[in-house]
């Protein structure tokens, strides 16, 4: 192979010409540098668009994280739907968990019952357990049960629940 710029005879695996020093393809180190700086770009293109996606709730969790030892009043969130009570109690750094869901004249999802009672003090990160309603059930009634009349005797209803044996 010869040098294009000055015509001597080079190896053909040789980076540059020893004569006059052009080069004809990239050092090993420059190949290397160029994958790190890649994935290097990668990592922080990756980086800026995850926080991009996700930083409305990394702040949230930062607002919360910045007011632990403060105290708040709890509000009252009894007869209000669920996620909406969820998003009142995260302005104030309180956490919510729903403790059971029962049947009731509500609609679904309304909280129904909740611990600490409205008005306590508590320290913001503090849970405040709820109960949820599952609405009426099918025929109307506010406590579902097994027996369709009084007189009816249900422990066989009961124990076909949870026998693990199969059906007849």
């Amino acid at each position: 192979m010869n040098c294009p710029t000055c015509g001597r005879t080079i190896p053909s695996n040789a980076y540059n010409c020893p004569s006059c020093g052009r080069k004809f393809r990239p050092t090993p180190t420059n190949i290397f540098f160029k994958i790190v700086l890649g994935f290097f770009v990668f990592i922080v293109v990756a980086l800026v668009g995850l926080l991009n996606y996700f930083g409305h709730e990394i702040t949230g969790l930062v607002d919360v994280y910045e007011r632990v030892n403060e105290e708040t009043i709890v509000p009252n969130v009894v007869g209000k739907d669920f996620s909406e009570s969820e998003k009142e109690l995260a302005l104030l750094g309180l956490k919510i968990k729903k403790r059971a869901d029962r049947t009731s004249s509500e609609a679904p999802n309304t909280v129904i019952e909740q611990l600490p009672k409205p008005g306590e003090t508590v320290k913001t990160g503090q849970m405040i357990l709820v109960v949820t309603s599952k609405g009426e059930d099918e025929n109307g009634d506010k406590f579902p049960t097994l027996k369709k009349n009084a007189q009816e005797d249900d422990s066989e209803k009961i124990e076909e629940m949870i026998d693990d044996r199969p059906k007849r």
